[in-house]
């Protein structure tokens, strides 16, 4: 199994998104998502906990209370990052997801919240991988479930994404996080 990780920098995915083509306005999100710090997102029976992945056990759930506000938005603008490409496992990441909706969303939520948003750090993660197609998807699928939980335990996991391989086996796996986790050890 070949795997490469890329880090993109905040300042890269921020000049992205403020890019002609990422331009994010709060005026671009469609007001039915919009998102204030207590509003509704993809959560569970309980409102402080958020589904941030393909995994909706209580393992792999975002614990809302241990965020900011500014964490929060965030968190749930990316609920709703979806690939625009059908060739995201080879793809420019910038260009695989819809930023734009992301940020655009962030923006109206923080208006609405009457968050003043100010510069934050957070980080994405890009997994880039090619694995035979003869391999066992059931036991990579049960390491990544392992993986995944023990990131969530270090409270900075603020969404994590993974799509289906091609027919090489390339794909692509990414998430967004706290510099915290980063630098707690547990990923």
């Amino acid at each position: 199994m070949q795997k490469l990780l890329e880090v993109v920098s905040p300042k890269a995915l921020a000049s992205a998104s403020n890019s002609a083509a990422f331009s994010a306005k709060s005026e671009d999100a469609d007001a039915s998502q919009i998102l204030p710090i207590g509003g509704k997102a993809q959560t569970t029976a309980s409102e402080d906990l958020l589904i941030v992945s393909p995994y909706t056990s209580r393992p792999h759930l975002l614990d809302l209370t241990l965020l900011n506000g500014a964490q929060i938005l965030l968190a749930k603008a990316l609920t709703i990052l979806v690939p625009v490409a059908a060739s995201y496992a080879t793809s420019p990441y910038i260009s695989s997801f819809n930023w734009k909706a992301v940020f655009s969303l962030l923006a109206a939520s923080a208006k609405a919240s009457g968050h003043a948003w100010k510069e934050q750090f957070f980080y994405v993660i890009i997994f880039r991988s090619q694995i035979p197609p003869s391999t066992s998807r059931s036991d990579l699928a049960a390491l990544d479930m392992k993986a995944h939980a023990e990131a969530m335990a270090g409270n900075g996991l603020l969404k994590y994404w993974f799509g289906t391989p091609d027919a090489e086996g390339r794909n692509l796996a990414t998430c967004g996080c706290l510099p915290v986790l980063l630098s707690s050890g547990r990923f």
